[in-house]
């Protein structure tokens, strides 16, 4: 009898118009996601892997209860990938916030409107003299952005907000950033009678992180980069009712407007 392992190799996968039905009961509320026109075009497939294969991976996604007249985002694929590394680039275009509102409210209590679209890559390596995980982002927008807290108005918003060219090695604790450019945000800072300010309520309350055990090697700080920032006419609306609450005073009010800031070869590293 042949004690010799299988090996399996296929030269081609191809899949085309499928559909795929993303249901998450973790969240709450659950999450629920549609991927049709779903395409696969994988080569050289093998198992035993000895080498990468080459794929390409593109699907259309939306909520189930999207209208099908309405545009669909889309997100695509494009690489290797074997047992020890990867390389691929992604593309991301008009995928809607609200299509991620299940996992997004587990962190943020007031409803979170935007559109994003992405294009980077990712690569990794497992190999022993050579670990590596870094993605890096060629450009990436986040349009028309509304925070609203519920039964209120928005109480924060942008039009846009552009990042381009962004590096981030996670083994190595670093981050460059070509350029951010945000456009239009609008702020609306609110304090109540008890000198509480309303955004401290937007964050759900987490479990506290444990204990940093005393023998822990240290860990490198994040060191981060910025070339450029850009901020254009941007607006703050503040107002203040903890003043002298008891003599029922209206709340203090002051705006900034057309506000402008440029900030050139910024960087910081984290305090350990």
């Amino acid at each position: 009898r042949s004690t010799a392992p299988w090996e399996v190799r296929i030269a081609a996968l191809d899949i085309v118009d499928s559909t795929i039905l993303w249901n998450d009961a973790s969240t709450r509320p659950a999450a629920a996601l549609v991927f049709d026109g779903l395409a696969l075009h994988a080569r050289k497939l093998q198992w035993p892997a000895t080498a990468p294969a080459a794929f390409t991976l593109a699907a259309n996604a939306r909520t189930p209860g999207a209208a099908a007249s309405s545009a669909a985002a889309r997100v695509a694929f494009e690489g290797s990938a074997g047992e020890q590394d990867a390389q691929v680039a992604l593309t991301l275009s008009g995928l809607p916030l609200q299509a991620l509102a299940p996992y997004i409210a587990q962190s943020v209590v007031p409803r979170i409107d935007g559109q994003l679209a992405a294009k980077g890559s990712l690569t990794w390596s497992g190999k022993a003299d050579a670990p590596a995980l870094k993605f890096a982002v060629s450009e990436a927008t986040l349009d028309a952005l509304r925070v609203q807290p519920a039964g209120d108005a928005s109480a924060a918003s942008w039009d846009r907000l552009a990042l381009r060219e962004l590096q981030v090695d996670l083994r190595g604790r670093t981050a460059a950033i070509g350029s951010i450019r945000l456009v239009r945000p609008n702020a609306q800072v609110l304090r109540d009678t008890s000198g509480q300010f309303e955004a401290a309520h937007w964050l759900r309350s987490s479990a506290p992180a444990p204990a940093t055990p005393v023998s822990q090697a240290p860990v490198t700080p994040w060191h981060v980069r910025v070339r450029s920032a850009t901020l254009d006419d941007g607006l703050v609306q503040f107002s203040d009712a903890s003043l002298h609450p008891e003599q029922h005073l209206p709340p203090l009010r002051a705006e900034l407007r057309q506000l402008q800031l440029q900030i050139g070869r910024a960087s910081c590293r984290e305090r350990v």
